[in-house]
């Protein structure tokens, strides 16, 4: 059991379970002095007061994020995320400039190349058939 250290705490400095606190591995009981409750307060209280400093800061980190990811979920090259954040590619389809995405396999998980996310979703949502693509195919082209 362990008591809230928050002057405004619901709970009023009766003991708590440790579950109502957040780990910390830096303290000695293992938890933060604060509860749950009172952290998700402060935390959206925070939030609302500066919004603006989220968003700058999103804007700042976003392409380091994407890139960052796209490295580590796909393992692709350095170079070849860079490319892919900056718009130096384009769609291997349609050959669109934004909104990029990594195509792979989902059976392999090996990268196929960059689609934009227009493609991407109409290859999905073909499930990646090519039997199917072609029969889209026919029937667009006999409709036109």
């Amino acid at each position: 059991m362990k008591i809230c250290t928050n002057p405004s705490c619901v709970s009023k400095g009766i003991p708590q379970e440790l579950s109502q606190f957040n780990r910390d591995n830096r303290r000695p009981d293992g938890g933060r002095s604060r509860c749950k409750s009172c952290v998700k307060v402060t935390d959206n209280t925070y939030s609302q007061n500066n919004k603006h400093k989220r968003k700058q800061y999103r804007e700042q980190t976003r392409d380091h994020i994407r890139k960052r990811n796209l490295m580590y979920i796909y393992g692709i090259s350095e170079e070849l995320a860079r490319s892919i954040v900056s718009g130096s590619m384009s769609c291997a389809v349609c050959d669109a400039r934004e909104d990029l995405c990594i195509d792979h396999n989902h059976s392999t998980g090996i990268v196929r190349g960059v689609l934009c996310r227009r493609c991407n979703i109409a290859l999905a949502c073909m499930r990646e058939d090519p039997e199917l693509l072609e029969r889209l195919k026919r029937y667009v082209e006999e409709r036109k």
